[in-house]
C-alpha cells in the first residue's frame, strides 16, 4: 500500500450546492482556495447533471431540534443551502427550488444565478409549519421535467411522513418519473420510523442513481453530494500547497475484473491497512467512488459501479468493523475515466473504486 499524505484539505462547500469533489487520478480533495487560486477552473470540471430541483420540507416535523445544536433541522438546512450557494460553480445549470408543504415556488426553474438564488432563499418561511404534501410535490415535478433536457437531480428533503390525499403512495409517482425521465433522487431523510424509512427506500429504488442519505450523516458529511452535480476531470493534476499538516491519506485504487464486482484477493491487504489506519484515527472517515469502463449502457454501468462500491463498503464495515457512518459511498458508472477505453489496459484501470481517507483536521 502506498500512503501519500494529503495537504491543505478543506470542505468545498456545504449541502446541495457545495459539492466536495475529488480528482480521479489522485483523489485530492479540492478546496475553496483551489478555485480562487485558479488551480481548479470550470474547464477542469465535468458536469454530471444539467438540472437541479430542490424539494424543500417546511412542515412542522422539520422543527425538531438537531441533537445538541440548539437549532432545528429546518434552520440547519436553510443555512447549508445559503452557504452552499455561495460556493457553487456556475456550469450552466437550470435550477428550481420549491416548497411542497404546500407547493410554493421559491426559485422557479430557470438558469442558475447566484445572487437571485440567494435572494430567493431569503424568502423561505422563518419557521416550519403545516402538513406534508409529498405526493403532490412529486406529481408537480412532471410538468417541470417535461420542459427540461438532460439529467435532472432532485434533492428531496423529507422525514418520510406525508398527508394522505389519495390512495396512491409516493412510490407510485417516483416510479412513474424514473421510468419516463432521466432523473436521480437524492433523498435527504430524517425518517424516525421503520415504516417511513422503507417508504423512502422504495422511492429511491427505481433507478441506480437514486439514493437515501440520512439527515444526521448528511450535514456532517457533505461529501455525499460529490458527483451529483460535477466531478473533477481525471486529467487534472492538483498541486497542494500551504502547511504540511497531514489531514488524510490517499490509497491505491481497487480494480475489478470485467463485469465483476467481487474484490480480488490482491486488494485485501490494501483494505486491511485502511481499516487499521481508521481504527487508530477514530475521527477519520473514508469516501468511496465507484467507476466502470464504457462497455455497456449507462444504466447498467451505474448499477455495476454501485455494486463495486458496496463490495468495498461491506468489507470495511463487516470484516474490518468500520462504523457505517464513517464510510461514504458514491458511484458514477462510466463517467470520468482515468485511461483510454479504446484498449484492454485502459479499460482495466477504469474498472475501479477510488478511496480517500480524510477527517484528520
Amino acid at each position: 500500500m502506498n500512503y501519500r499524505p494529503i495537504f491543505k484539505v478543506m470542505i468545498v462547500g456545504l449541502f446541495v450546492f457545495g459539492c466536495l469533489t475529488m480528482s480521479a487520478l489522485a483523489a485530492e480533495i479540492i478546496t475553496v482556495e483551489d478555485f480562487e487560486q485558479k488551480i481548479v477552473t470550470k474547464e477542469h470540471l465535468t458536469k454530471m447533471a444539467d438540472n437541479v430541483i430542490i424539494l424543500f420540507d417546511a412542515s412542522v416535523s422539520m422543527n425538531e431540534t438537531y441533537k445538541d445544536s440548539g437549532k432545528s433541522r429546518y434552520e440547519l438546512a436553510k443555512t447549508f443551502l445559503e452557504d452552499g450557494n455561495n460556493r457553487m460553480p456556475d456550469l450552466g445549470y437550470n435550477i428550481g427550488i420549491y416548497l411542497y408543504t404546500p407547493w410554493t415556488p421559491i426559485y422557479p426553474m430557470q438558469s442558475y444565478d447566484k445572487q437571485k438564488v440567494a435572494d430567493a432563499l431569503q424568502t423561505l418561511p422563518d419557521k416550519p409549519d403545516g402538513v406534508t404534501y409529498l405526493v403532490e410535490g412529486l406529481k408537480n415535478l412532471k410538468p417541470i421535467l417535461e420542459t427540461l433536457s438532460g439529467r435532472t437531480v432532485v434533492f428531496l428533503f423529507t422525514d418520510g411522513s406525508y398527508t394522505e390525499t389519495e390512495v396512491r403512495e409516493p412510490g407510485y409517482y417516483a416510479q412513474e418519473l424514473a421510468e419516463k425521465y432521466d432523473i436521480c433522487f437524492y433523498i435527504i431523510s430524517s425518517a424516525n420510523s421503520e415504516v417511513n424509512e422503507n417508504m423512502l427506500k422504495k422511492v429511491s429504488s427505481y433507478n441506480p442513481c437514486s439514493r437515501v442519505i440520512p439527515f444526521d450523516e448528511y450535514i456532517t458529511r457533505p461529501e455525499y453530494n460529490s458527483g451529483a452535480l460535477y466531478v473533477v476531470r481525471s486529467t487534472l493534476n492538483i498541486v497542494t500547497i500551504n502547511d504540511q499538516k497531514v489531514v488524510g491519506l490517499k490509497t491505491d485504487n481497487i480494480l475489478f475484473k470485467h463485469n465483476k464486482h467481487d474484490i480480488q484477493s490482491v486488494f485485501y491487504q490494501e483494505l486491511d491497512e485502511i481499516g487499521q489506519f481508521m481504527t487508530k484515527h477514530p475521527e477519520s472517515y473514508v469516501v468511496l467512488h465507484g467507476y466502470t469502463d464504457d462497455v455497456g449502457s449507462q444504466t447498467y454501468n451505474l448499477s455495476l459501479s454501485q455494486k463495486r462500491v458496496e463490495s468495498v463498503y461491506s468489507y470495511l464495515t463487516g470484516e474490518l468493523g468500520v462504523d457505517h457512518a464513517r464510510v461514504i459511498t458514491m458511484w458514477y458508472g462510466k463517467a470520468n475515466p482515468i485511461a483510454s477505453n479504446s484498449n484492454g489496459t485502459g479499460r482495466a484501470l477504469n474498472r475501479r473504486v477510488e478511496i480517500a481517507v480524510g477527517g484528520l483536521m
